[in-house]
């Protein structure tokens, strides 16, 4: 029986087996409450998380490039969130090099969950399209892919029709623009001013 191949360690390192990179479209599912894995590094993307409880969904959290999801697993190698692709993803399996680095890679990840919270009540304060500028500029650099019509919706506190409306607003006013090739949209540039050209 084949074996899979590990990674070479220094003296005090956790070996661990060598796994793929992982893509994942717009909208799939990452990981699911409650399933057995593996901390996550983002590479590129967004990734949207949920607290599910009786099949309801809330809202919990974005990660982006450089966050790590899943440190939870370090405990009981079960996931506590459900995770989504906001956009389409990029992720490697994350593992800590030392015993002494989960502590350290957890403390890092609550200060960025802290600023990512602060960013996020961010986004449901203001006009429709400033919530929805705010929202583009911290999904990394662009060019980037368009977020769900409702994803955008429930992360800025609004409704898909203000949404929808707020799009066409923006068209009108010419910052907004989509090409027919490719026919995926995608945030060309963003800040949290009004600038935003789409192709």
């Amino acid at each position: 029986m084949a074996t899979k191949p590990h990674r070479i360690t220094r003296p005090g390192q956790i070996t661990h087996p060598v796994s793929a990179t992982r893509y994942v479209r717009r909208g799939g599912e990452i990981c699911r409450p409650g399933a057995a894995g593996r901390p996550w590094r983002v590479l590129q993307g967004s990734i949207r998380l949920d607290h599910v409880v009786d099949d309801e969904h809330a809202l919990a959290g974005l990660a982006v490039a450089g966050d790590i999801i899943g440190l939870e697993t370090l405990l009981d190698n079960r996931y506590r969130y459900q995770a989504s692709a906001l956009v389409s993803c990029q992720l490697e399996p994350w593992y800590p090099d030392t015993v002494e680095e989960p502590a350290q890679a957890s403390l890092q990840w609550l200060i960025a969950s802290q600023a990512r919270t602060v960013d996020m009540l961010a986004l449901r304060i203001g006009r429709a399209h400033e919530r929805i500028c705010r929202l583009f500029a911290m999904l990394g650099h662009m060019p980037v892919e368009l977020p769900r019509l409702r994803d955008i919706a429930e992360i800025t506190g609004l409704v898909k029709e203000t949404v929808s409306r707020t799009m066409t607003e923006l068209h009108a006013q010419g910052l907004l623009r989509q090409d027919v090739r490719p026919r995926q949209t995608r945030v060309r540039r963003c800040s949290s001013h009004d600038a935003i050209m789409y192709a």
